[in-house]
């Protein structure tokens, strides 16, 4: 079910963003050829469109000083210059029926720059941040609106040549947007990025890509020119939004992400931490509490079904003498060593836990007192065969191990670890490196 509500989502944000292309068809068969001269509309829609640029642009730009990410550095640099050559275009608007070829080109440009600054931002989005002293220089953006300044003087001059009265180099500048638009979704869409603002921007970046194929169906003022603009404005509007929520929550586009994914991140780390409080750090067996609770897990399941359960003491031989002789850090690859001998001989069921400094319990399900005595036998021989080598020195290693059985030797969990210990003592007694199963020597 969640899969099926997850292709949902999806299938409703693929929808959104293709609806567009629905309205291109209806007015594209039905309304062709109408045209809707309004000179004062077309200003006062570019010049709200400069106001929100303007506004949107600084928000970004503030939201690449805190968080420093590549993608908000280019996503600003995109805003700017799609408000400053918009804003050339809204003043052209009266020299539309004298000079339309000056007046269209900066539309075209505008909407060109925006689109190659979101395709570098998406190929550039997971770059490393960029330092606080970067983030701070004024000159990369004296650069940019530099070659804003020269960008918008080559339009210029380009507009008033013979070469602007021809078609293809406006269509193709417009399928080089469609093309940068496409290349960014691509991109974003392989990549299954967990942030839920990339969405709107992959969102803006399809509407806004749908406007240029608007605009190359279009003629000036016929009802798909007009059309092409409002797709444009809801490509535009996406995006700002997203920026709007990155500004308000992390400064990032990156670091916003959704409430599944945050559950998601909320389990692992609290899995981690559960790890770490269950696990000893040095030798990587269980720690006291969590060996308690599941030996007393394994206690009441033993009671309900039946089952034998057997329990291993375990003292690793001199430890105090390595210690002293070879030093602590000798030791502690002791130990290790020791823990990684045992675990490699117990069975997935079985539990390794550390309750003293060198002292350790195995819990041993569905294990008789003869089983587990075998088992601790093939440990013992394996602790004995292994060594550690510090500082060219060889360290022999032998343990004592006293086992107990659950229900024959004791009732209780606390009665069933005192007669483990008990035979473990008895095991030091005796000479060490042995094993203990009865408190009378006749048994061992």
């Amino acid at each position: 079910m969640h899969r099926i509500v997850q292709l949902y989502g999806w299938a409703v944000i693929a929808g959104f963003s293709l609806l567009p292309m629905g309205l291109l068809v209806y007015v594209a068969h039905w309304q062709p050829d109408t045209l809707l001269v309004r000179h004062g509309l077309h200003e006062i829609a570019i010049g709200a469109a400069v106001v929100v640029g303007g506004f949107v642009s600084y928000v970004t730009w503030r939201c690449y000083r805190y968080s420093g990410e590549v993608f908000l550095r280019w996503l600003t640099l995109g805003l700017a210059g799609f408000t400053l050559l918009y804003f050339v275009h809204g003043v052209l608007t009266e020299a539309a029926d004298t000079h339309i070829q000056v007046f269209l080109n900066f539309g075209i440009v505008a909407r060109l720059v925006l689109m190659v600054c979101l395709m570098v931002g998406a190929l550039r989005y997971r770059a490393p941040a960029d330092p606080p002293e970067r983030r701070e220089a004024r000159g990369l953006w004296l650069a940019g609106f530099g070659a804003l300044a020269v960008l918008g003087v080559a339009v210029a001059l380009f507009s008033q040549s013979a070469l602007a009265e021809q078609a293809w180099p406006r269509i193709v500048a417009e399928l080089f947007t469609i093309a940068c638009g496409c290349i960014a979704l691509t991109v974003q869409l392989l990549r299954g990025d967990a942030s839920p603002l990339m969405s709107f921007y992959v969102i803006a970046l399809a509407l806004l890509a749908q406007s240029s194929v608007a605009f190359l169906m279009s003629a000036p003022w016929n009802h798909i020119w007009w059309l092409a603009h409002l797709i444009g404005v809801a490509g535009f509007l996406a995006l700002s939004y997203g920026v709007a929520i990155a500004f308000r929550t992390t400064g990032s586009f990156a670091m916003v992400y959704s409430q599944e994914h945050l559950m998601n991140e909320l389990r692992r780390a609290n899995a981690e931490l559960e790890a770490r409080a269950s696990t000893d750090s040095l030798t990587g067996a269980r720690t006291r509490g969590e060996f308690m609770r599941r030996a007393a897990e394994e206690i009441e399941r033993a009671r309900r079904h039946d089952h034998s359960l057997s329990l291993l003491a375990m003292d690793v031989d001199r430890f105090k003498d390595i210690n002293d002789a070879h030093g602590h850090q000798a030791g502690d690859r002791v130990l290790q060593q020791f823990v990684k001998v045992v675990s490699d001989r117990l069975r997935p069921a079985d539990v390794i836990g550390r309750v003293g400094g060198e002292e350790f319990l195995v819990l041993l399900p569905e294990t008789s007192l003869v089983e587990a005595r075998t088992a601790a036998e093939r440990m013992r021989e394996a602790v004995a065969s292994s060594s550690v080598r510090v500082n060219g020195a060889s360290i022999g290693i032998t343990v004592s191990i006293g086992v107990a059985e659950f229900g024959p030797d004791a009732e209780t969990l606390d009665s069933w670890l005192s007669s483990a210990d008990k035979r473990l003592y008895l095991a030091k007694r005796w000479g060490r490196d042995q094993v203990v199963s009865r408190e009378g020597p006749a048994f061992n």
